[in-house]
């Protein structure tokens, strides 16, 4: 989207638009070369250095790059600082210069790296053994650090290690709380990367060791950790992924068994039991057996499943049919389990692979009938089916009659319906559709009508309906959300839609925060060229507040 240059301030968040002010004001934008064309590349200086490009005109920038690892937005600060230096002299701003050059301190020695660089190797090797012996937590973590090196390790030698880590973080209180879960994970780090380090050089009992020892171990850790931001999950996570990966591999038939020993020992004993890591171990036993004898113990499992898992323990014994099983048995099965969803749409995409069209569409219609009078929501996936049916054979007209549907339908509210219909309806006709879909969703009497709506309104650029869909519901977020689209054609108008919000805002919120919250809409409507109309505003607060101090305050900011 363009962004304005007069009043790029407008489209940055409030924090990442002080930190580019504080970048520029620090004469950290450097290299700065304009190009004809109206490109601008610079070097912002930091922890790094990062390239930052600004396409731009004499009015509008029109796209933006910087290489730093920000994804949090679609602005960074390096990119702000760049643009604060290109309109210096329009904002009348300028790099701040320090009142007094500081002294420039000596480098500080690191004493660590001055002794490693002078230390004999077996002064250091009897330093780390004594350290060891004398220090357990030292020693765990440095087997732990170092694993990859032990020859004769087992999974009980791993999950000695994984223990001893645990029972430390949790101290006196037997409990991590959300501080130490962060430590936590970092001193368990080592193991899970030994293990990825273990797949990629094949050495695949090793991979096993580590990697059935540490998720084992961690899963028990779970119930006496707050894991509330989630470092400590996605350890586990990334632990299963490695193991999955391994049970796809061609091992050695020692590793395979092994492994497969495990899966079916977690299993009985129901280690992993009430998470979903419970069905990820009995998918991996799946990808290990290689006898009818194995397959046959593994469908056991299967009857157990939870009614929310009984599709997947129908798959899974059916891909061990495929495997072991003969033509007449898997035909059997499949016209025996085709009331699950997951075995119907197995057959869909087989017929579709086989251009079968017609019996596809019939399994389609089979699935809607059997949802009987459920909403169009529980039947999506099935017209979801049908819509990919048109796509494969070319039918524009059915292709259109589903994407309408499913986008008029579309509780997730994505794009992806949109976009088909657009892709597929001339040119010439769509102006047309798209006034008719608009008449149709403003006849939806559902909550998602005007977020439906809104996307077409976006999409299309269709700015005078917007802005009147925006006045049913003038909230400051949602003016602020919409911002973006009207506020530089409806700058007038948008200044009193934002004083009226804050007022009302202000009639029924307290607090500094809550006034802070209202000043930042009164700058925004200074941008907009409303400054006269926020003075006139400031000193109605000032009288109809008083007693408020902190609104006061907040107020002289502005």
């Amino acid at each position: 989207m363009k962004i304005p240059l007069d009043q790029f301030e407008l489209h940055v968040d409030e924090t990442i638009l002080q930190r580019g002010l504080s970048y520029f004001k620090k004469d950290t934008v450097q290299d700065v070369t304009r190009y004809a064309e109206g490109r601008v590349q610079a070097t912002v200086l930091g922890t790094n250095d990062y390239k930052v490009v600004l396409d731009m005109d004499d009015e509008y920038i029109h796209d933006h790059r910087c290489n730093c690892p920000y994804d949090m937005g679609p602005i960074c600060k390096h990119v702000v600082a760049v643009m604060f230096f290109t309109q210096q002299e329009n904002l009348d701003i300028s790099i701040a210069v320090p009142k007094k050059k500081k002294r420039v301190s000596k480098p500080k020695t690191d004493p660590v790296k001055e002794i490693m660089d002078q230390v004999g190797l077996s002064e250091l090797r009897d330093f780390l053994i004594s350290e060891c012996k004398s220090h357990k937590d030292f020693e765990t973590r440095f087997i732990t650090s170092f694993s990859d090196y032990v020859s004769t390790s087992s999974r009980s030698f791993y999950q000695k290690q994984i223990r001893a880590i645990l029972k430390k973080s949790a101290g006196r209180e037997k409990f991590i709380f959300r501080s130490g879960a962060r430590m936590v994970t970092n001193s368990l780090e080592p193991l899970l990367q030994n293990t990825e380090l273990a797949l990629e050089l094949d050495q695949d009992m090793k991979c096993f060791q580590i990697g059935s020892a540490l998720l084992e171990e961690t899963i028990k850790g779970l119930q006496f950790i707050d894991d509330s931001n989630g470092y400590y999950g996605d350890m586990i996570q990334s632990t299963a992924i490695l193991l999955d990966r391994l049970s796809h591999k061609p091992l050695e038939e020692s590793v395979r068994k092994e492994f497969l020993k495990y899966c079916i020992k977690s299993l009985d004993l129901k280690i992993y039991e009430g998470w979903d890591w419970h069905m990820e171990t009995l998918y991996m036993a799946v990808n290990l057996v290689d006898t009818k004898s194995e397959a046959k113990k593994i469908t056991g499992y299967t009857e157990d499943l939870g009614e929310y898992q009984v599709g997947r323990g129908i798959m899974i014994n059916f891909q061990l049919l495929e495997q072991f099983g003969s033509e007449k048995e898997i035909q059997l099965y499949i016209a025996d389990n085709m009331s699950c969803d997951l075995m119907r749409e197995y057959c869909i995409e087989s017929a579709i692979e086989e251009q079968n069209f017609e019996q596809a569409i019939e399994l389609c219609r089979e699935g809607l009938d059997l949802e009987g009078t459920k909403s169009f929501f529980q039947k999506r996936g099935w017209y979801d089916w049908l819509l990919r049916i048109a796509q494969e054979r070319g039918d524009k007209e059915s292709v259109i009659n589903y994407a309408r549907g499913l986008f008029l339908n579309n509780n997730y509210l994505d794009q992806e319906y949109y976009s088909i219909l657009k892709s597929t309806i001339a040119s010439g006709n769509w102006t047309e559709f798209v006034d008719e879909l608009i008449d149709e969703i403003k006849g939806i009497d559902e909550w998602s009508r005007n977020s439906l709506l809104h996307k077409v309104l976006v999409e299309e650029e269709y700015w005078d309906q917007l802005l009147e869909l925006v006045m049913t519901n003038p909230s400051l977020d949602n003016l602020k959300e919409n911002e973006q689209y009207l506020a530089f054609q409806y700058s007038d108008k948008y200044i009193s839609l934002y004083a009226q919000g804050v007022n009302d805002y202000l009639d029924t919120q307290t607090g500094r925060p809550s006034y802070r919250q209202a000043c930042r809409f009164l700058q925004r409507m200074k941008k907009l060229g409303g400054k006269a109309k926020v003075m006139e505003m400031i000193d109605d607060l000032r009288i109809k507040f008083p007693q408020r101090r902190a609104l006061l305050e907040e107020l002289d900011k502005v």
